[in-house]
């Protein structure tokens, strides 16, 4: 990106992942970034941790009287960079127009990053054809639909609240026929999203979940959305879904979540800190390659031993002559990553499936490493031992219990969560504590577990397990889930 610059960046609905490349690629190089306020969790993640970030209101535009305007000039006239977000493509934002004028005015440099419009967006998520050789397409601002076009036109328009009943009575009063299809787009592009139907005359009345806004469409294109409703129809649509794996691992899972429709809450039930002292892991990295086998069993085991391995200021070459083993895809991915393939990737990612593969091997008068976290189960070092092998287990890492995040724990204690997910045996023992114990706060919600040791320590604590994933993993989980949808499992 340009130093020295101010990028006028279409956010949309506040999606991230409907943002441009260009406009992506600016908000995470930002120094400081310039929000409407009420932008979601998910868009201020994809910005810089070292960006300042400020809120203005909606629809008031910055002035060179005004204290963030003498924040963007002093950051540019050093060669930083910063992003004003608009809720549309900026030239189509009043806002937005007034604004760049105004730089230009001023001589600060900026550069229009075209984006998504919401009234397009919302069109395409719910499924409404705009085919502009079948009928004249307006795009108009609340106060100019009466006037917009004929009264065969498909118009397209932003309702702020409490003007539904309003903008109804003046199209009617202007010709437009009170039959009219009509549909009302609320909270579009989020798994939050609510698509009403009906006609012009019916919204002038009510709206079934209040007047709170949206984009309209009016016209015939509005009652022909049925084959493409594409989104609302996605297997998890609307469900909330709780996330409690660590805050450095939950994007992947709800990532995955949100493909198909559902609403990730990420309350962290565990936190990755390093082992109190450093000596033993320190002490098995600087002799690594007198291990014939290296076990390595999560994510968190790979990363944090090379945490290590790097502050020691060796690479992957220390492993020498030894051979690696994995337990899941995901390890083994995050082992390549870091230059390394596994020799041995068990089919069911279980301990149990590892040690009898490697007892197939031949593991007798092998000297085995195990890097873990500070609590596991011993029944993979036990098995290998019993099998003759020399078995060293060294504490690579800890599992605490996290900070809760408030509004995460205000819904589960609302019985606002449709379907859990735990990833671990300590998500699950961490999640009961930061509920004071209260599982029957989980009793509406559908429990699914990433294997079925997860889901014993579950049910032993007195959790109602629904569904146990086949594969042992993350896409597995959400596989398992998105299985469990189509067939009506809740």
């Amino acid at each position: 990106m340009r130093r020295g610059c101010v990028y006028l960046v279409a956010l949309g609905p506040g999606n991230p992942d409907l943002l441009t490349v260009r406009g992506l690629t600016a908000l995470r190089d930002a120094e400081l970034v310039i929000a409407p306020a009420g932008v979601t969790t998910a868009l201020r993640a994809e910005a810089s941790s070292n960006a300042a970030w400020l809120e203005v209101p909606v629809g008031k535009p910055i002035t060179p009287d005004d204290e963030v305007w003498t924040h963007i000039s002093d950051l540019l006239s050093q060669g930083g960079t910063a992003v004003r977000l608009y809720q549309d493509d900026p030239l189509l934002d009043l806002v937005g127009v007034q604004e760049a004028r105004a730089f230009s005015a001023a001589k600060l440099p900026f550069e229009l990053v075209p984006g998504p419009s919401r009234l397009l967006t919302a069109a395409s998520y719910a499924g409404i054809p705009l085919p502009l050789d079948r009928e004249p397409v307006v795009l108009a601002a609340p106060a100019a639909l009466a006037d917009a076009g004929s009264r065969s036109t498909l118009l397209v328009s932003i309702s702020a609240p409490g003007e539904m009943h309003g903008v109804s009575e003046a199209l009617i009063r202007d010709g437009r026929d009170s039959a009219s299809p009509a549909v009302l787009i609320q909270r579009q592009a989020s798994p939050d999203q609510v698509t009403h139907s009906g006609t012009l005359a019916a919204f002038g009345r009510d709206l079934p979940a209040g007047d709170t806004g949206g984009v309209l469409v009016v016209g015939n294109a509005a009652s022909e959305r049925g084959d493409l409703n594409w989104f609302e129809r996605l297997p998890l649509f609307g469900k909330r879904v709780l996330v409690t794996r660590a805050t450095d691992q939950a994007s992947r899972l709800s990532r995955l979540l949100q493909e198909y429709g559902a609403k990730p809450v990420e309350l962290p039930a565990i936190r990755i800190v390093p082992p109190q002292d450093f000596s033993a892991l320190d002490s098995t990295v600087e002799r690594l390659d007198r291990y014939d086998w290296v076990i390595f069993t999560s994510v968190n085991g790979v990363d944090s031993f090379f945490d290590r391995v790097a502050v020691l200021e060796k690479d992957a070459r220390a492993f020498g002559r030894s051979r690696i083993a994995a337990i899941g895809t995901a390890t083994a991915e995050q082992l390549t990553a870091h230059g390394l393939r596994a020799d041995f990737v068990p089919e069911r990612f279980v301990a149990e499936e590892v040690m009898a593969g490697l007892v197939e091997r031949g593991i007798a008068g092998k000297h085995v490493l195990l890097p873990r976290a500070e609590l596991a189960r011993d029944v993979l070092p036990d098995g290998l031992r019993d099998a003759g092998a020399n078995v060293d287990v060294v504490v690579a890492y800890r599992t605490l219990p996290a900070e809760p995040s408030p509004e995460a724990l205000r819904r589960v204690e609302a019985g606002e969560i449709d379907i859990v997910t735990f990833a671990s045996s300590s998500t699950v023992r961490n999640l009961v504590s930061l509920l004071g114990g209260r599982t029957d706060l989980l009793e509406r919600s559908f429990i699914a577990c990433i294997g079925p040791i997860t889901a014993r320590t579950a049910a032993d604590l007195g959790l109602r397990v629904d569904l146990v994933a086949q594969e042992y993993s993350v896409p597995g989980l959400v596989g398992a889930l998105v299985n469990a949808a189509k067939e009506r499992c809740w």
